[in-house]
C-alpha cells in the first residue's frame, strides 16, 4: 500500500496531500527544497517488481505499468489487469529519446495509468524511510492515452488557460492562442513525447540539483515562500536573479499574471496577448509562457523543447490568433537560447548524471 505522498509534480498542477485530499497549489510553492518533490514509502506496487536497475530500460517499461482507479490510500492504488496493454506508446517514446533520457525509464518504479485523475500527468521522486531517494514514479490519465490526445490540442488548451480558456475540458477557443504542431514521426504521440520529457526534466533537475539556491531570506509573511538567489553556474542563474524574479531582461509586463492551472477566475484580458507574446518571444530567452513562471518549470519545458528540436523533428508555432505567429523551434535553435541549449546539451552528455 502506498503511503501518503508529500507532493506530486505534475504537468498540470502540483498536488499536495492534505488530510487525505489532494489540493492544488501554485508551482512556486515547490521551490525551496527537494523534500517537496518526493513520496515517502514504497511505490504502491506489490511484490515481484524490480528492486535494482534493469539491464534493459525498454524491457523495464512493461513491468512498471500499473492500471489503477486513482492515486490514494487503499485499494484505489492496487494494480489491476490491463496495464501492459499501454506499453506500446511508452516503448515508442523510449525509441525516440536519446540514450541519456532513455535511461530514466530504468528509474521509474511505476507508471500509473489512472482512470480517475483531475490533471494530465505527474512525476515525482521516491524515498525510503531513511530519506534516501530510491527511484521515481509517474502517472498519466488513462483517457488521454485511449483518446490519443495530440500536442496541438493539449498545448493550445494549456496556453489559453491564463486568458480565460475552458478549464474543465480540452475545448479550444478560436480567439485565444493556439500551438500549431506537426511531426513526421507518426508512430510516436507528440503530446506524450512532450509531457513525459517535461516530467523527466523535473526528475533530472532534482536528482542533480540543477536549480541550486543560496542566500535565502525569510519572508515577513509566514505563508509566503522565502526568496533565494540562484547559485552561480546553476540552470536558474541563466534567466533568473532569484527564485522569485527573473533577470531584468527576462521580465515583461503581465508575466506574473500567467496563472495557467491556478487562475481562480483571475485571468488576463485577451487584449494583453499581442504585447505579452511580443515581449516573451522577441525580448526574453524563454521558450514558452510556462517557462517564464519559474526556473523549475523553465528547465522542464526547455528540456522538452530541446528534445523536440534536436531529436523529434517537429514544428511548433505559437499563433496568438491576433495576427502574430512565433516559431518556437526556430527560437530553440537561436542565439537568444544558445546558452540554455548548450547547458542542456552539456548536461545530457555528462558521464556523472545522477538518476533517482
Amino acid at each position: 500500500m502506498m503511503t501518503k505522498p508529500l507532493m506530486i509534480l505534475t504537468s498540470l498542477a502540483v498536488l499536495v496531500a492534505c488530510g487525505g485530499q489532494k489540493t492544488a497549489v501554485h508551482p512556486q510553492a515547490m521551490r525551496p527544497s527537494l523534500e517537496d518533490f518526493v513520496w515517502s514509502g514504497d511505490s504502491g506496487i506489490g511484490g515481484g517488481k524490480e528492486t535494482g536497475e534493469p539491464a534493459n530500460c525498454r524491457d523495464h517499461i512493461k513491468g512498471s505499468l500499473c492500471l489503477v482507479d486513482g492515486i490514494g490510500d487503499g485499494d484505489q492504488t492496487q494494480c489491476q489487469d490491463g496495464g501492459m496493454a499501454y506499453a506500446s506508446p511508452f516503448e515508442a517514446l523510449y525509441d525516440a529519446y536519446p540514450p541519456a533520457v532513455q535511461k530514466m525509464f530504468c528509474s521509474l518504479k511505476v507508471i500509473y495509468i489512472m482512470r480517475e485523475f483531475g490533471g494530465t500527468a505527474f512525476g515525482g521522486l521516491l524515498e525510503d524511510a531513511n530519506g534516501n531517494i530510491t527511484g521515481a514514479q509517474m502517472g498519466i490519465r488513462k483517457s488521454l492515452l485511449d483518446e490519443n490526445l495530440d500536442l496541438h490540442t493539449w498545448a493550445s488548451w494549456k496556453e489559453q488557460l491564463s486568458f480565460g480558456g475552458v478549464k474543465d475540458s480540452y475545448t479550444l477557443r478560436s480567439d485565444l492562442p493556439h500551438a500549431e504542431t506537426s511531426t513526421a514521426k507518426k508512430n510516436v504521440n507528440d503530446f506524450l513525447y512532450f509531457v513525459v520529457a517535461h516530467e523527466f526534466g523535473h526528475m533530472f533537475d532534482f536528482s542533480n540539483h540543477l536549480n541550486r539556491l543560496e542566500n535565502c531570506s525569510e519572508a515577513s509573511d509566514p505563508d509566503a515562500e522565502p526568496e533565494c538567489e540562484m547559485a552561480a553556474g546553476s540552470w536558474g542563474s541563466l534567466s533568473w536573479k532569484t527564485s522569485l524574479s527573473p533577470h531584468q531582461e527576462n521580465d515583461f509586463l503581465n508575466r506574473s499574471g500567467l496563472c495557467f492551472y491556478f487562475c481562480d477566475g483571475n485571468t488576463l484580458a485577451k487584449s494583453v496577448i499581442p504585447a505579452l507574446y511580443a515581449d516573451l518571444y522577441d525580448r526574453t530567452s524563454f521558450l514558452s509562457a510556462y517557462a517564464a513562471t519559474d526556473a523549475w518549470q523553465e528547465f522542464a519545458d526547455s528540456l522538452a523543447y530541446y528534445l523536440m528540436h534536436k531529436y523529434f523533428g517537429n514544428s511548433y508555432v505559437l499563433d496568438t490568433k491576433q495576427g502574430q505567429q512565433y516559431d518556437v523551434m526556430a527560437k530553440a535553435g537561436s542565439t537568444e537560447f544558445a546558452r540554455h541549449y548548450q547547458y542542456i546539451e552539456d548536461f545530457l552528455t555528462r558521464s556523472d548524471i545522477v538518476y533517482p
